[in-house]
């Protein structure tokens, strides 16, 4: 499949010549064009001009392969979008599990030689593809696709990243696009709003017709796209110069009015009926492009706009009138699957298995501003599915794989993205030069990247940067805050088993954003079952998320296929917010849900109710101490977090109870140490634990000797010696009786043996020995009589004044 570069009046840049391009049936989804003027593409493709570039390369500002861009056996399957930071790193999310042989899942960042990023870290990725970036000027991105999670948290089609790759958990989308919807989609408004695209007809439960503008914090922002939405899903979401939307797909309609496949719409969701299309397009959109003057360039599968004959691609005027002016001839025969606009006006075509013109393209070509052909650009770029280009001319592609071509279509040797395994279907750049990557593949250049990475300007993957990605994993589309958070949209449901139905934001450290909590997020009822996705996100100037693809409603709130992530409302009309701490819900005079919250503060009691547990101290573990907490009203679960006082070795425990009292026994996993004081928080629920009032205030409790008994704290002491962190480990535990590693630090110096017990629960003991010491630290591995049968141990050491006990099992 062939690229061509187009100028802006539609003819084709001739000095552009990608040559065979990606070859029959091997289209390019992406492309991503770089400050220098190459061109990186993504798509279904593993060859440019006949050779192996597995879904990503790079081409020059001439159209032909840059050798440079070295991304070893790329990605394993589709790469679907590509974003370019303003550093060189490239994001690419597609289809994909690996990536130069490395698992990663759906997206990656790569450093601008095409290596792993290995600051930007993914995690597991995204359970489903990712399809659409948005690079944020604070290096977060907003990735967009059909998963559900990022590395295991929930985040439905949508997700915000931080700049190394973590979920930013202060973007929380709800339930987003639902378990199946997907965003394709994603465009971030100068006010930091979000507009997002896909398929989803829903958002966090709104009824959104698969566009849905989103608060800064992934919420739906009710004050638009409230009427029926669109009747079939949209690919491509953009902004005009005067903060209107263009929206682009497969629908013939918005809220009951014609407008088959394009439509203009305000900022509050309603149709600009200004712009009017005519009878709109035979075919489908599949990208936009809108240039500075507010003319908007459209790709896809297109065969007639208002009644005359198109060839893939046409510009529009600002009224929705076609511009005689931009002539590309006969055009290209193959759908178009990506556009990048350069500052200069021309602009890069992502156009896999294409003619232009008659003469065949290598999946990515160069126009001029009159629609002509660059010959100038000899790209290459098979299956290139997405396009980014950079401050410095240089362009990202991402498909099967990541790469970055040079102004003049070759490739960049500087970037190497090494093999990503699938796709990578959308590309958000960072301001810094770092590029988020979103898709479905699952490793980039063998460092495991599940649908989302960040890769550096020089094509690895950044190391900071290992956001957790979707467990089945599709991103479509990216949307990047300015505060570097990355929202994602596509076609999953959890991350890293957090539903996060289709869409799902990233901290800029990589880690799922909590915040963004899409609730059940998209869907789409259908003859298949419950099927939706996000094919674009887009912010908008004040935050919000417009949010574009195929689904019915959003968090089980109907929105038909698009969304903005904030709630259109009477003030005083009742409401629901879902949660169960609260009673009276309304909508206020933000449009937010809100009620009164039955959450009360709670925290250990400080009189005999039934009795004092906050300060107490001497609490046994042998079933005679209890702990009790200030009764909530209503609430059917407290959950109590014991973590270490300062000074003493790292510990953190939670403990939940359907009362507010409970009884100290010893727990086998995490147990409390005898003679340790610990911070004691608790926090109620009033839905079983599904959510929680906020934790209460701290406070201490230290737990005294207890005699040894089945199951009970042996009695020890530590000395007043400090140096390292004393801990007792051992391991491997459970063991198979055949022997144990024994770990211990902080003894004194000065001793140079310690002696140890092994008894039974019975106290018979059943091993004793002398061990050597080292420097004031054990070290050792202990072969266990063979006759000790399976069952608990526990085994002490005593080292001068300083005594130290754990449990060992044995299991065969």
């Amino acid at each position: 499949m062939n690229i061509y570069r187009l100028h802006p009046n539609g003819s084709v840049d001739t000095t552009f010549n990608a040559g065979t391009g990606t070859g029959a049936g091997q289209p390019h989804r992406s492309d991503a064009l770089q400050p220098d003027g190459r061109i990186i593409i993504g798509g279904i493709f593993n060859t440019f001009n006949g050779v192996p570039c597995g879904h990503i390369a790079r081409l020059n500002a001439d159209g032909s392969l840059d050798t440079s861009f070295i991304t070893g056996s790329g990605f394993n399957d589709a790469v679907e979008v590509l974003a370019l930071r303003p550093d060189g790193r490239l994001l690419a999310g597609g289809w994909f599990s690996s990536f130069a042989g490395a698992p990663v899942n759906n997206i990656i960042q790569l450093n601008a030689d095409a290596s792993v990023d290995a600051t930007f870290h993914v995690g597991n990725g995204t359970d489903g593809s990712v399809h659409s970036f948005q690079v944020r000027d604070d290096g977060s991105v907003i990735v967009g696709g059909a998963f559900n999670a990022y590395d295991g948290i929930a985040r439905h089609g949508l997700v915000l990243l931080n700049a190394d790759g973590s979920v930013d958990a202060n973007f929380d989308p709800g339930i987003g696009v639902g378990a199946s919807g997907s965003v394709g989609a994603i465009v971030e408004r100068a006010d930091g709003k979000l507009l997002i695209g896909g398929e989803f007809t829903s958002f966090d439960r709104v009824s959104r017709g698969r566009i849905a503008q989103l608060d800064a914090d992934g919420t739906l922002d009710h004050d638009v796209f409230r009427g029926t939405g669109f009747d079939q899903q949209p690919f491509a979401l953009a902004f005009r110069p005067d903060g209107r939307i263009i929206g682009g797909g497969d629908f013939i309609s918005f809220s009951d009015t014609a407008r088959a496949g394009i439509a203009s719409l305000y900022a509050d969701g309603s149709l600009d009926t200004s712009f009017d299309p005519g009878t709109g397009f035979l075919g489908r959109v599949t990208c936009l492009a809108v240039q500075p003057d507010g003319r908007v360039i459209v790709g896809g599968n297109l065969y007639e706009y208002n009644g005359a004959t198109i060839h893939r691609i046409i510009r529009l005027n600002t009224d929705g009138s076609g511009d005689g002016s931009f002539d590309v001839g006969s055009g290209f025969d193959n759908t178009i699957s990506a556009l990048a606009l350069q500052p200069d006006g021309k602009v890069i075509v992502a156009c896999p298995n294409s003619y232009f013109n008659g003469q065949p393209t290598d999946g990515i070509v160069r126009l001029n501003t009159d629609g002509s052909r660059d010959a100038t650009f000899n790209g290459i770029a098979p299956s290139a599915l997405s396009l980014a280009v950079q401050p410095d001319g240089r362009i990202l592609v991402g498909g099967s794989g990541l790469r970055r071509l040079m102004p003049d279509g070759s490739d960049d040797p500087s970037f190497n993205a090494g093999n990503i395994d699938n796709q990578v279907y959308a590309i958000a750049l960072q301001s810094d030069g770092k590029v988020i990557a979103g898709g479905n593949f699952s490793q980039i250049a063998g460092i495991p990247r599940r649908g989302i990475a960040r890769v550096l300007p020089t094509g690895a993957v950044d190391p900071t940067y290992a956001p957790t990605g979707p467990d089945q994993v599709v991103i479509y589309a990216l949307a990047l805050q300015q505060n570097g958070y990355v929202i994602g949209g596509g076609a999953f449901g959890h991350i890293n088993g957090i539903s996060r139905n289709d869409i799902a934001r990233w901290t800029p450290s990589g880690d799922l954003d909590m915040d963004l909590d899409p609730g059940s997020g998209f869907h789409n009822f259908d003859q298949s079952g419950i099927i939706s996705r996000v094919n674009a996100l887009a912010f908008q100037p004040d935050g919000s998320v417009i949010a574009a693809g195929d689904f019915i409603s959003y968090n089980n709130i109907g929105r038909n296929r698009i969304v903005r992530l904030l709630t259109g409302c009477a003030v005083g009309t009742a409401c629901d917010d879902g949660m169960a701490s609260t009673i009276n819900d309304t909508y206020d005079a933000n449009c937010f849900c809100t009620g009164t919250s039955l959450c009360l503060p709670t925290q250990l009691t400080t009189t005999a109710d039934p009795v004092i547990s906050c300060g107490a101290v001497n609490l046994k573990l042998n079933g005679t101490s209890t702990i009790a907490a200030t009764e909530v009203p209503g609430a059917n679960k407290y959950q109590f977090r014991f973590t270490n006082t300062a000074g003493q070795p790292a510990y953190a425990r939670t403990i939940a109870f359907p009362t507010r009292s409970f009884t100290l026994t010893p727990w086998y996993t995490k147990p409390l140490k005898a003679g340790r004081t610990y911070n004691v928080q608790v926090h109620a629920s009033f839905d079983n634990g599904a959510t929680w009032c906020d934790y209460g205030p701290s406070c201490t409790v230290k737990i005294g000797w207890s005699p040894l008994a089945p199951f009970a704290e042996p009695r020890g002491y530590e000395a007043a010696y400090t140096g390292e962190p004393m801990e007792l480990l051992l391991y491997p535990n459970p063991t198979n009786g055949e022997q144990v590693r024994i770990q211990l630090s902080g003894i004194d110096p000065e001793l140079t043996n310690a002696t140890l017990d092994i008894t039974d629960l019975f106290g018979k003991r059943v091993m004793s020995t002398t061990l050597p010491l080292n420097d004031g630290a054990l070290n050792t591995s202990l072969a266990l009589p063979g006759a000790l049968a399976d069952g608990l141990y526990v085994v002490t050491i005593v080292t001068g004044e300083q005594l130290f006990t754990e449990r060992l099992m044995i299991a065969r």
